[in-house]
């Protein structure tokens, strides 16, 4: 048969024989898909990432319905007034 649809193509000094084919396990992959679903819509200077195409699914738009992000642009949960009076 043919390879795996989830084999990685490895080239240089990193390729494998022939007939033999690199897979990831299921943490790898889990960890990949996580990676991916964190947050990245805010500017990282520490990190140089390419800007995000339209149609780019790494930041999907929320769920109808899904509260609303904190002000200040982060993943917190916004805070509810009972909250905000304790803060002061």
């Amino acid at each position: 048969g043919g390879a795996s649809t989830n084999a990685l193509k490895l080239t240089g000094e990193f390729a494998v024989e022939k007939g033999y084919e690199v897979l990831p396990r299921l943490e790898a992959i889990q960890l990949a898909e996580y990676l991916r679903s964190l947050k990245t819509s805010y500017d990282l200077p520490e990190a140089h990432l390419p800007k995000a195409e339209p149609g780019d699914d790494a930041n999907p738009k929320p769920a109808e319905g899904a509260p609303a992000k904190a002000a200040d642009g982060t993943n917190a949960a916004p805070a509810d007034a009972a909250n905000a009076k304790a803060a002061k």
